[in-house]
């Protein structure tokens, strides 16, 4: 990977990086913001965000509300840092982090989302925004990582800084604390969407019993199961998603066979029949075994990925490291930027919607995998229509964010 820009530059700069900058190379795009949400209201307790706008105030802000940046390219971990914008109450330009008179205003460490290419800044539990006030949201470019600033995972740095006005709404009658991702509420998604899907069962076996006197048994069937699904939905969509982004209904990942894995620990890849008969297998491929909730927490928790073991401290897993990718932990729980596993299932584009691989994505899918990511893709190919991700009935984009939703919640193993 290249080497990163040379310290002492300038911190920040309004405008884009001169083209002879240090940080300037081949193939190494400058780092973009495509868009900046906030949240304008809430749909239990799941935020309803709103894009805000560098032209224009963005009106009907939650007090409460947290902040999304969606970026064009995968960030580098490292520069994920509450000091990487500033949130107060002026309008007046900011150019630097001493400018900034509430820097991290409130704010809880920002969560990194590698799937969605994101970071969520949000407010501490009780802390709000004054209401009907004018805030500006600026995020900070830098020539050094040694400084704030957000920066590619290759180094390249942010294409110049950002600023997001908007006004918060009159009253915090509709503020709700955003709470980050745990394991106390990935187990709440897990029990609430296993008991609609039990409700949903049983209150087709009372249809059968139900229309089983009935003239047109069928027709009988046909719309009682309707109202099944219908009260089944409405059960889900309070309790059985997190953040709103998937929904635990598409996979179960701690269950004695985490189907979800099923495309990496049930073909000949990460299990090979190791967990069943030691003595008749050999151990899986660099030692991964994904086969169980058990196995992968023995193979994968606080291990240092083979492939990423590099210098004198390969087998220390680097929770920050000075290089992206450098002795990283396969599984990182609480932080699925720094988990290998999640850069593995990424750097497979058929893990990915068609229409989520624009050309951009496509081609940061490849730098991954020839900059930091050695390697084959997860899942491995084993037959013609093998090598993507998911379990019978989820889309490997749902199932692929759904496994960095359970890495960020603490990557639970039982919620007994």
């Amino acid at each position: 990977m290249l080497l990163l820009a040379a310290a002492g530059l300038l911190a920040c700069d309004v405008q884009s990086p001169p083209e002879n900058a240090a940080s300037r190379s081949f193939d190494r795009p400058l780092l973009q913001v495509g868009n900046a949400l906030a949240s304008s209201g809430y749909d239990a307790r799941i935020p309803v965000r709103v894009a805000l706008s560098e032209t224009a105030a963005t009106d009907g802000v939650e007090t409460s509300s947290s902040f999304e940046l969606l970026f064009d390219r995968f960030v580098w971990p490292r520069t994920v840092t509450r000091q990487a914008v500033c949130l107060q109450a002026a309008s007046f330009e900011v150019k630097s982090l001493e400018e900034c008179t509430a820097p991290a205003q409130g704010l809880t460490q920002p969560e990194y989302n590698p799937v969605r290419r994101s970071v969520t800044f949000r407010q501490q539990p009780g802390a709000r925004l004054k209401p009907a006030t004018a805030y500006r949201l600026t995020v900070f470019a830098s020539e050094s990582p040694e400084t704030p600033g957000f920066f590619a995972f290759d180094g390249a740095p942010l294409a110049r800084m950002y600023s997001f006005d908007f006004k918060t709404k009159a009253d915090s009658n509709g503020a709700v604390d955003e709470l980050p991702p745990s394991a106390e509420r990935y187990c709440a998604a897990q029990t609430c969407a296993k008991a609609c899907a039990a409700a949903q069962k049983s209150c087709k076996t009372d249809c059968k019993a139900a229309c089983a006197s009935d003239p047109e048994p069928k027709t009988c069937e046909a719309t009682c199961n309707g109202s099944c699904t219908a009260l089944a939905t409405a059960c889900k969509q309070p309790c059985g998603c997190l953040d709103g982004a998937t929904c635990v209904e598409n996979g179960d990942l701690i269950g004695e066979k985490p189907a979800i894995f099923r495309g990496c620990g049930f073909s000949p890849c990460h299990s090979q029949g190791f967990d069943e008969d030691p003595t008749l297998a050999a151990p899986p491929p660099l030692g991964l075994n994904m086969s169980s909730a058990a196995a992968l927490k023995a193979t994968a928790f606080g291990a240092t990925s083979h492939l990423s073991q590099t210098g004198e401290a390969a087998s220390i897993a680097d929770l920050s490291g000075d290089r992206f990718g450098r002795a990283m932990p396969l599984i990182d729980p609480s932080n699925p930027g720094n988990s290998f596993l999640v850069y593995k299932l990424l750097i497979n584009a058929r893990n990915f919607a068609d229409d989520q691989l624009v050309p951009a994505l496509n081609d940061d899918i490849m730098r991954l995998r020839a900059g930091a990511i050695p390697g084959m893709p997860m899942p491995a190919a084993t037959g013609p229509d093998s090598n993507r991700l998911g379990s019978d009935g989820a889309s490997s984009q749902a199932s692929l964010q759904l496994i960095s939703d359970w890495i960020a919640a603490g990557a639970v193993l039982s919620c007994e």
